[in-house]
């Protein structure tokens, strides 16, 4: 009876020790499957660079005071200045016209002179962006600004005191500056007229305008 309940107890031990052996293995075959822990996403931070990109300048009309025929050739008198006030009124269908000429503008014979203009007076500096020129015709005409010498009387001044910062040809000009100029006068310098039908030369300037 004795052997008997030593194999039963040794039974037991080998059963319960199997059962130990079968629990540990699916302990490990469970660790096995789980694999790594998976950490919640975690939300990017996105930050925005501020726009390289330069901001458009919008131009703003400015008023002029008063334009003027300015004549440093020839005998120096005004051409049509009493109607100068023409072409800043706002209606193209009124324009200042010069006295006529036989002969296109020129700096050689036989042209009489190497051109006239239109002084625009803004009254006071202001910082000039574009200027919009409407001919009646074909010209040739350049954009100049007084130096600060000239400026403090433009009208009595040489041409040489007025820098050129544009040239254009056609029926209509648009001088846009590459960066904002300031002053007061502004010249319309014309170095080449319309031929009429009537064959004779004239400057006719319909309508002046000015933006900042």
């Amino acid at each position: 009876r004795r052997r008997l309940r030593r194999v039963v107890k040794a039974t037991a031990w080998t059963v319960a020790l199997g059962a130990i052996g079968v629990a540990s293995w699916q302990f490990v075959d469970n660790l096995r499957n789980t694999g790594p822990a998976i950490a919640a996403p975690q939300q990017s931070v996105t930050s925005t660079a501020p726009s390289t990109h330069p901001t458009t300048h919008t131009p703003v009309p400015l008023a002029i005071k008063e334009a003027k025929s300015y004549n440093p050739y020839g005998d120096g008198g005004p051409e049509g200045n009493d109607a100068a006030g023409k072409a800043i009124d706002g209606d193209p269908s009124t324009n200042w016209t010069t006295q006529w000429y036989s002969d296109q503008f020129g700096p050689k014979a036989p042209a009489l002179k190497p051109g006239t203009g239109l002084l625009i007076d803004l009254g006071s500096p202001q910082a000039v962006s574009s200027v919009n020129v409407q001919f009646v015709g074909e010209h040739t005409a350049e954009l100049r600004v007084p130096t600060p010498a000239a400026a403090s009387d433009p009208m009595n001044a040489k041409l040489d005191g007025f820098t050129v910062v544009g040239k254009k040809s056609g029926p209509g000009a648009e001088y846009t500056l590459d960066s904002p100029v300031t002053t007061r006068y502004l010249l319309i310098w014309l170095t080449s007229l319309n031929k009429d039908s009537d064959g004779k030369y004239r400057g006719h300037v319909a309508e002046v305008k000015v933006s900042g």
